[in-house]
């Protein structure tokens, strides 16, 4: 499961441009990503008891087709779950402003070598039934 501050530089750049125009992002937000005690949390209230937590956390590339690298991040806010924030517009030019400023505001952190990339954290459970 993804972890607190999984994607975080996509994240925060898709809300501050979203607070720039005067919208709340967090209903548009697709993600979950909790601490680790708040998914033990869960677990446990789900009967399971927690053995063991793993935090996972590395660099990632945006899914993307293999000739289309340099151009992950906006595929991934026209066609993944970062389009969900281009719902809080309402006309595509507005959409397209929000795309480039987000790439804008990324670069310098998530684009390395002609790929974007993304922090990936996660949570990896070892869990036994009660």
């Amino acid at each position: 499961i993804g972890a607190d501050g999984n994607m975080e530089t996509f994240r925060m750049a898709c809300y501050d441009f979203l607070r720039e125009q005067g919208v709340d992002a967090t209903p548009y937000d697709p993600y979950f990503f909790p601490t680790s005690s708040e998914f033990g949390a869960m677990l446990e209230a789900a009967g399971f008891e927690v053995v063991d937590v793993t935090e996972l956390n590395h660099k990632a590339l945006f899914p993307c087709r293999a000739d289309r690298e340099d151009m992950a991040l906006l595929d991934y806010m026209h066609t993944g779950m970062g389009s969900s924030f281009l719902k809080a517009l309402p006309d595509l030019a507005a959409r397209r402003r929000m795309v480039n400023e987000v790439a804008h505001m990324c670069f310098q952190s998530l684009f390395h070598q002609g790929k974007w990339t993304y922090q990936s954290i996660r949570l990896q459970y070892t869990a036994v039934k009660k």
